[in-house]
C-alpha cells in the first residue's frame, strides 16, 4: 500500500491527501473525498514535487511545508504555487532536525512536530529551531499512539487529532493525550474514499481525461489549449476507435458530432460519449419537457473535443445518462456571430443519472439558482448588486448532493473551458472558485447586470462555458 500523506488545509474547509503521484481533496464537514479525484500531483500543484511526498503541513505562518527525502519545498496557498528557489535541502536551514521526515504536524500550542522512525522533535516556529532536549522516543511520550512508522498526522477542525500508519489510523485527545478505546481502526469505512486507488496517466505525466479509448499524449491538454488542428486529430482518433461519431458541418472549419453508443457501437440520437445531449429551453422541472436526443452542430473542433470529455466523465464520474442544454450549437446562418454562433460555448442546464443506486434529475435553475440561503433569500443575492458573492450551496442544509455534483462540474469546466483568463492557459493553471472572477457564468457570478445576458441574473438557470472569446475564431 502507497503511503497516505494528509495535511488540512488553511481554514478548515478542506483536507488534502497525498498518495504516490495523485491526491484527493477531503471535504472535512461531508466527512468524504470530493467528487472527481483523485487527480495528479503533476499540473496541479505549480513547483510542487509531483509524486512520493513523505510528509506535509500548513506552519503557523500560513504557508504549506511539504517535505520528500532530504528536501524541502515552502508552498504559498494564496499563490497556489511553491515559493521560488525551492526544493531546498532539510540539512542546514532546520537546525536540529532529522535528516529525513516521516510525518509533520502543527499542534495546538503552535509547535511543530516532527516524526522519524520511533522518534520525534518539537520543533520552535519562532526560534526556527528544534528544541532542546529532542529527540525523543514516540513510546513513553504519546500515549496509546503508534510507537513507530507514523506516515501521517494532522489536526483535525474539530481539535481531534489523526495519525495514520499502513492501514490504520488512531484518533488522539491533545487536551487529554489519550487514545480513545477502539483506535487503531482501519481506514477503509471510516475514511470515505481512502484509501484511494491511482488514475493511471500516459508516458509524460499528463493526466489522462476520460476518454473512452486509447490514452493520448493531448489527453492531459485542455480543451482550450489545443489547436484546432490537434482537436480534430483528437476526434478522428475517437472516431477511429468507434467511441465517437462525426457528420459533415454546414460551416467551414467546424465539426458536427452524430449519436452514437458507444457500448453497443450503433447509432443512437444525441448519444455522446454514453450520454445522451437534450435540449430543454425551459430549464425548470415545471416548465416545458427537454427535447428529444440530438448531437450539436457546428462546432469549434476544440469545443467538440471539451463536450466529449464532459460526458464522459460526467457518465463515469456520476453516473450521467442525460445531458441538458440552452444552447450548444454554432449557428450555420450567420445571424449570429459571438462565441454561441461561433459553436464555442454551451449553456449548460442540467443532468440525469444515478448514483448510489438513486435516479436523480438536477437543473441549475431548480436546484442552484432558484435556492434560497441567508445570502439568497427568495434565490436572489442581497444586497441587490454586491460582487461579493460565493456558492451559495455551501450554506443550504439538505443540498449536500446537489453541493458536491455542482462544485466537481465547476472544476471539471474550469479545467476545460475558458476560466481566469481568454488565453489558452496549460494544464495545471490554478482554476477559480465559485463566486470569483471567471468567464464561466453561474447563478453566483459576481458580476450583477440586470437587463443584459451578462451578469448572474442571466444566468439563474445555467452554467455558460465557452473556449475562447467573443470575436476570435
Amino acid at each position: 500500500m502507497t503511503r497516505l500523506v494528509g495535511f488540512v488545509a488553511p481554514g478548515g474547509a478542506r483536507a488534502y491527501f497525498f498518495s504516490g503521484d495523485q491526491y484527493v481533496r477531503y471535504d472535512v464537514a461531508a466527512d468524504a473525498v470530493d467528487a472527481g479525484y483523485p487527480k495528479p500531483i503533476a499540473g496541479n500543484w505549480p513547483g510542487l514535487f509531483d509524486r512520493d511526498i513523505d510528509a506535509a503541513a500548513v506552519f503557523p505562518n500560513g504557508k504549506l511545508y511539504v517535505f520528500r527525502g532530504s528536501e524541502y519545498i515552502r508552498f504559498d496557498w494564496d499563490a497556489s504555487a511553491a515559493d521560488p528557489g525551492y526544493p531546498k535541502p532539510i540539512d542546514g536551514n532546520w537546525p536540529g532536525l532529522f535528516p529525513s521526515v516521516d510525518a509533520v504536524v502543527t499542534w495546538t500550542n503552535g509547535k511543530v512536530y516532527f516524526f522519524q522512525g520511533q522518534h520525534y522533535s518539537r520543533y520552535d516556529p519562532d526560534a526556527g529551531r528544534v528544541e532542546d532536549a529532542y529527540p525523543r522516543e514516540i513510546a513513553g511520550s504519546w500515549p496509546g499512539l503508534f510507537t513507530e512508522g507514523i506516515e501521517s498526522a494532522m489536526l483535525w477542525p474539530s481539535g481531534s487529532a489523526y495519525f495514520f500508519s499502513g492501514d490504520q489510523y488512531v484518533k488522539y485527545d491533545p487536551a487529554t493525550d489519550t487514545v480513545p478505546a477502539g483506535y487503531p481502526a482501519a481506514i477503509a469505512g471510516a475514511w470515505p474514499g481512502l484509501p484511494f486507488a491511482a488514475v493511471p496517466a500516459p508516458p509524460g505525466g499528463q493526466p489522462v481525461q476520460p476518454s473512452g479509448g486509447a490514452a493520448s499524449a493531448l489527453d492531459g491538454i485542455p480543451a482550450r489549449a489545443l489547436t484546432l488542428d490537434q482537436a480534430r486529430g483528437e476526434l478522428t482518433r475517437w472516431e477511429s476507435e468507434g467511441s465517437i461519431k462525426l457528420e459533415a458541418s454546414s460551416m467551414a472549419g467546424k465539426v458536427s458530432l452524430d449519436g452514437l453508443d458507444p457500448a453497443t457501437g450503433q447509432s443512437a440520437a444525441g448519444n455522446v460519449g454514453g450520454v445522451v445531449i437534450r435540449y430543454w429551453g425551459s430549464g425548470s422541472k415545471s416548465g416545458a419537457a427537454a427535447s428529444g436526443g440530438s448531437a450539436p452542430d457546428n462546432l469549434d473542433p476544440r469545443q467538440a473535443v471539451a463536450l466529449v470529455r464532459f460526458c464522459r466523465w460526467l457518465s463515469a464520474t456520476w453516473g450521467v445518462t442525460e445531458l441538458y442544454h440552452a444552447g450548444a450549437g454554432g449557428d450555420s446562418s450567420g445571424a449570429r456571430t459571438d462565441c454561441h454562433g461561433q459553436g464555442r460555448a454551451l449553456d449548460f442546464v442540467g443532468i440525469k443519472g444515478t448514483s448510489g443506486g438513486t435516479d436523480y434529475t438536477l437543473t441549475v435553475f431548480d436546484d442552484w439558482g432558484r435556492v434560497s440561503t441567508p445570502s439568497t433569500p427568495g434565490g436572489a443575492w442581497i444586497p441587490a448588486g454586491t460582487d461579493a458573492t460565493h456558492f451559495r450551496l455551501d450554506d443550504a442544509p439538505g443540498f449536500e448532493f446537489q453541493r458536491d455534483i455542482y462544485r466537481s462540474i465547476y472544476e471539471f469546466a474550469a479545467g476545460q473551458w475558458q476560466d481566469t483568463s481568454s488565453g489558452p492557459d496549460p494544464a495545471g493553471t490554478p482554476i477559480s472558485t465559485i463566486g470569483g472572477r471567471s468567464f464561466i457564468m453561474h447563478p453566483d457570478t459576481h458580476t450583477s447586470a440586470p437587463g443584459t445576458p451578462h451578469g448572474r441574473e442571466a444566468h439563474q438557470g445555467h452554467l455558460h462555458l465557452q473556449i475562447g472569446v467573443t470575436g476570435t475564431a
